[in-house]
């Protein structure tokens, strides 16, 4: 027999479906919380990346000017980790969603290229991505696996473009200001969606946090899917907590049977 607590939370799934269905014109935030059924850790999380690499230095702009190898020592680690993680679910799902007309994009604060590769074509990447790096210097734009040697030898302390520049990733790191553009366009698409879904996200991270409140002064309905506890609980029109995996099954199985 279903708990109380099961039944409602099924019964607001079923809510949420109706309503992507009916409205469409939807928008997805997601954060890392999607990604780690892909094998990518929560960097933020006990045991994470932070615990082991102090962000302050390994994943500084202001530091990385000054010295380039305390990142690219990081990624020696995390190059591998992040270019072959697979999609999960999470990302099939949105993209079947964008295929069927309900979502018109996703706004994601992750790095790791998964939305494209699970098929989703609108894609705005507030932190940009880590599937490319650039050179300071001439400003050649190579894909990362394409100095993945280069990355991996201890021997090499920071990776170089033939014109003797140094690999900038393209990331935002810390204290490195977001492409307006980007930003702008993050907040246009709140600003115009029926509904928005966030995903995954602990909502902790600026300017970020502030687009579901864009959405509902807006007039959209928000909703979040998310583990752990946000800021914007209360202000949310539901909370789907627990397994993001699982949650957005159930989201998909009653989107798909309202299509039928």
């Amino acid at each position: 027999m279903m708990s109380k607590h099961v039944i409602r939370m099924e019964k607001e799934i079923r809510a949420i479906a109706n309503h992507l269905v009916e409205l469409r014109h939807a928008l997805f935030l997601t954060g890392a919380g999607i990604s780690t059924p892909s094998g990518i850790p929560d960097f933020r999380s006990k045991g994470g990346l932070w615990s082991r690499y102090d962000s302050s230095v390994y994943a500084n702009y202001l530091v990385f000017l000054e010295d380039p190898s305390f990142y690219w020592e990081m990624a020696m680690e995390t190059t591998p980790l992040i270019l072959d993680a697979e999609p999960n679910p999470i990302h099939e799902s949105i993209a079947e969603l964008e295929a069927l007309g309900i979502v018109d994009a996703v706004i994601t604060q992750n790095i790791d290229f998964l939305h494209q590769r699970a098929g989703s074509r609108e894609i705005v990447e507030l932190h940009g991505t880590y599937k490319t790096v650039t050179c300071m210097d001439c400003h050649q734009q190579i894909e990362r696996r394409d100095i993945i040697k280069e990355i991996m030898d201890p021997a090499i302390d920071i990776p170089r473009c033939q014109c003797g520049g140094t690999y900038q990733p393209d990331v935002v790191l810390f204290h490195q200001v977001l492409d307006p553009a980007i930003l702008h366009r993050a907040e246009r698409l709140a600003s115009e969606c029926k509904t928005l879904i966030v995903v995954g996200s602990s909502l902790t991270v600026a300017p970020a946090n502030l687009i579901p409140m864009i959405a509902s002064k807006a007039g959209a309905k928000f909703f979040i899917f998310n583990a752990s506890r946000t800021f914007l609980d209360q202000e949310a029109d539901a909370v789907i907590a627990g397994d993001a995996v699982e949650n957005m099954d159930s989201l998909m199985h009653m989107v798909r049977n309202n299509l039928d």
